[in-house]
């Protein structure tokens, strides 16, 4: 169950130049580490590399890759319009082809009809020896940022995209936001730590959730919340990388120095997001830089003092910041008071 307003309010504060979300003491954002202890999907790999294809080699592929007749696959992408399938006919389908029906119903239960899955990502399951090879994470997660910078459009009224990730996210790294009833059956040692907390109501309506990210400060949120978690799924210098990520034709910039108290560091002023994503790479050069993470990594330089509380801040950061960035997002008839966050009582002291 998505929490709606609790994505509302986050969704407000995402920059896409930036891809990350400003709040009062800072950035934070949805990193490769997150998703790796939170999916369990492999963030080190090839990107998924693809363009659109035509209704007829949908067709094609329906028929090859699920096993369809040729009347069954025109209905499909008759019913969709396009080089699509629904979830519902997929779901049709595997019951049909598989023995364990009552697991897949548990799986699918929650998928509607009307939902649609391109045909194109049937290619990368045509050699199923080769799938692992995938960063499945980048993929998730560069839809993740893509869909946000969609919904800041000024012409967009909602936003799609792995919003059970992000929520997810925020359950870990935020206290008071959301759910935090955790399910009993939950493993450390065996499920990702999305799993981990029950999606019940939160704060409610998203201006609630607007006031309290207002008035937050550092001794509300977790930086890095997957300490016992460590030992199922280790850290991965791939999600020191800074550059493009894409899926597809779709590529977002991924910026780990700019929340680097989420990597146990001391935050400092981060360089401009095109000198780590020029603007003029395309699609293979991005691609051939992600297969060489390590040599675009942040280095021991730019990564800086580790942190001993993970949110720490150089000297002149929070100037600098609320000097680029606008946090608040205050709303003209408030129904609750928001206390002065502690930034602005720093500020005033220093200009004193």
């Amino acid at each position: 169950m998505i929490d709606h307003g609790l994505i509302c309010a986050f969704v407000e504060r995402w920059h896409e130049e930036t891809s990350s979300f400003h709040l009062p003491f800072g950035e934070m954002t949805v990193t490769l580490d997150d998703v790796a202890y939170l999916l369990h999907l492999p963030i080190d790999g090839m990107f998924l590399s693809h363009g659109f294809i035509s209704r007829d080699q949908a067709m094609e592929w329906i028929e090859l890759y699920l096993g369809s007749d040729p009347v069954d696959a025109l209905l499909e992408v008759t019913k969709t319009k396009g080089a699509y399938c629904r979830f519902g006919y997929l779901q049709r389908i595997f019951k049909d082809r598989l023995k364990e029906q009552l697991a897949l119903d548990i799986e699918y239960g929650g998928v509607t009809e009307e939902n649609v899955v391109d045909v194109v990502y049937h290619m990368y399951f045509r050699d199923l020896d080769l799938v692992a090879g995938y960063s499945w994470g980048a993929a998730a997660l560069a839809h993740l940022y893509r869909e946000l910078n969609n919904a800041t459009r000024w012409n967009c009224s909602q936003v799609a995209g792995y919003l059970t990730l992000l929520q997810a996210w925020v359950y870990q790294h935020f206290q008071g936001m959301g759910s935090k009833d955790a399910w009993v059956g939950y493993w450390e040692d065996w499920y990702p730590r999305a799993m981990l907390f029950l999606p019940l109501s939160g704060l409610g309506t998203p201006d609630n959730y607007i006031n309290h990210l207002d008035a937050l400060d550092l001794t509300r949120v977790v930086m890095a919340p997957y300490g016992e978690h460590c030992a199922t799924s280790q850290f991965e210098r791939v999600s020191l990388y800074s550059g493009w990520i894409r899926y597809g034709d779709r590529m977002v910039r991924y910026l780990p120095e700019r929340v680097l108290r989420q990597f146990g560091r001391v935050q400092t002023i981060p360089r401009h997001p095109v000198e780590s994503a020029p603007p003029d790479l395309n699609l293979a050069e991005i691609s051939n830089r992600f297969q060489r993470a390590l040599d675009y990594a942040l280095t021991p330089e730019k990564l800086g003092q580790c942190a001993v509380h993970c949110v720490e801040a150089e000297g002149g950061y929070i100037e600098w910041f609320y000097h680029h960035s606008h946090p608040h997002m205050i709303l003209p008839d408030m129904p609750v008071q928001v206390s002065r966050p502690l930034e602005h009582e720093v500020l005033d002291a220093r200009a004193a």
